[in-house]
């Protein structure tokens, strides 16, 4: 495929041994720690180059123990995301 034009393309990615300590929309990622407490990370690409958009933690810090970012599923426009966790509430961004 040709993905040099303008077209845009959304990707989230699931983190269950991401170790960041920051909760809730694109908190801290420099404050981590030793446990794994789960993340979800989306991105976009414009033509050939692709960037972060989002750093997503659980606000719910016995959430953050549970696998967070598990399973992610983006909708197909890109404006919605549900993030799983393992036995746990799916969250909805």
């Amino acid at each position: 495929m040709d993905y040099s034009n303008k077209m845009s393309v959304a990707l989230a990615v699931g983190a269950v041994h991401d170790s960041g300590e920051a909760i809730g929309i694109n908190g801290d990622q420099t404050f981590s720690s030793s446990t794994f407490y789960g993340g979800a990370y989306t991105f976009i690409r414009k033509g050939t180059e692709w960037s972060e958009q989002a750093y997503i933690k659980s606000a719910d810090r016995e959430q953050l123990l549970r696998w967070f970012g598990h399973s992610v599923s983006l909708s197909a426009d890109g404006n919605s995301l549900a993030v799983g966790a393992s036995s746990r509430t799916v969250h909805i961004y």
